[in-house]
C-alpha cells in the first residue's frame, strides 16, 4: 500500500545572522509509518492527527520506516501551513521558524514533523547545525502528495 501512495517530501533550511542567509541545507526526507497512519487518521477526520509541530534533535542515524521520534527533542509549533494546489503535484507546505533564542548551544542533526497528538510524520537527517544565539534557521518543508 505504501509504494502506491507516491509521497515524498523535501526539508529546505536556511541559517541567517544579522538578517544576512549564511547558508541553506536541501534533502528530501523519509515519511515513517506512523505518518502513513496519521494521514490515514486524518482522512477519518481525527484533528489531533494533523501536522502541528517541528522537532530538532541529537540523532544522526539515517531515517527508517520504523523511527517513532526525534531523539533529545527541541519542539515549536509549525508557522504556517497550506495546501498548494496550483503547483502540478499537490503538495502539503509546511513553514517554521527556530528563532535567535531557540535550541541555542546545541547540536541538531534531524528534524521532524510531528502531529498534534505527538505521532512522528516525517524524519530529515541533517548536517550538523550547531545553533548559536545570533542564529535563526527558516525550514520549508513540502509534502508532495
Amino acid at each position: 500500500m505504501v509504494d502506491k501512495l507516491n509521497i515524498s517530501g523535501e526539508l529546505t533550511l536556511r541559517a541567517y545572522k544579522d538578517g544576512v542567509l549564511q547558508w541553506e541545507q536541501k534533502g528530501k526526507n523519509l515519511i515513517v509509518a506512523s505518518g502513513y497512519r496519521a494521514l490515514l487518521e486524518c482522512l477519518r477526520g481525527e484533528s489531533d492527527s494533523q501536522i502541528y509541530s517541528v522537532n530538532v534533535g541529537t540523532n544522526s542515524t539515517a531515517p527508517v520506516s520504523s523511527d517513532s521520534s526525534i531523539t533529545n527533542p527541541i519542539s515549536l509549533p509549525v508557522t504556517n501551513s497550506y495546501v498548494d494546489v496550483y503547483s502540478d503535484v499537490k503538495r502539503l507546505v509546511v513553514e517554521f521558524t527556530f528563532g535567535v533564542y531557540d535550541g541555542n548551544d546545541k547540536d541538531w542533526n534531524e528534524f521532524g514533523l510531528v502531529t498534534k497528538k505527538g505521532t512522528l510524520f516525517s524524519r530529515k537527517v541533517v548536517d550538523t547545525i550547531s545553533k548559536k544565539i545570533d542564529m535563526e534557521i527558516e525550514g520549508t518543508w513540502i509534502i508532495n502528495i
